[in-house]
């Protein structure tokens, strides 16, 4: 399945999203060991 990640970066994102029960609020799903956490999808109210 590591190619749907690669191929679909934003599939992670979607999928929050769909669940969560306001879609224009910020969100930011971060990954990554917790002294290093980097941005892995970032929706385009949080980008602003």
């Amino acid at each position: 399945m590591l190619w749907a990640c690669i191929l679909l970066p934003q599939l992670a994102l979607d999928g929050v999203m769909r669940r969560h029960p306001d879609p224009d609020a910020p969100l930011v799903l971060v990954t990554g060991p917790a002294q290093r956490r980097v941005l892995h999808a970032v929706n385009p109210a949080a980008r602003a």
